[in-house]
């Protein structure tokens, strides 16, 4: 990711309205495939949006926006997937995300993500059984 906007990242103010919060998720909703578990982590804030509550922003809230801003800075890059190579898929649910992190190994023989890819459920998803 660009330096710049690793540092606009970080700077990033706390939000004081929706309208602030979701231009924070917009940026972060973008670049989302670097950040492992992110639709669990970005859950409360994407929650906070949709309702008609007074604004209070509370330490859920100011957590879940600090974890996001610490991991777009620490966040090691992705490897380039080798189709001649073995994939490591795993995978994790909650009641309301789901997510999965493609591996492979590096030169060094160590395994590295490859890509992230995570879902919030919505009111319907959330209902259904979890089975093993």
């Amino acid at each position: 990711m660009d330096p710049i906007k690793l540092t606009g990242i970080q700077q990033w103010p706390e939000s004081h309205t929706v309208k602030q919060l979701h231009s924070f998720l917009g940026f972060c909703n973008f670049y989302h495939c670097f950040i492992p578990n992110y639709s669990s982590i970005a859950y409360p804030l994407n929650e906070l949006t949709h309702t008609n509550e007074p604004w209070k922003w509370n330490e859920l809230w100011a957590n879940a926006f600090t974890t996001l801003k610490d991991l777009f800075s620490s966040q090691p890059a992705l490897l380039i997937p080798d189709k001649t190579k073995l994939f490591i898929l795993e995978t994790d649910a909650s009641k309301v995300t789901s997510g999965a992190v493609l591996y492979q190994a590096n030169l060094n023989g160590d395994l590295q993500p490859c890509g992230f890819i995570s879902e919030a459920f919505g009111p319907a998803q959330q209902q259904y059984e979890v089975y093993d």
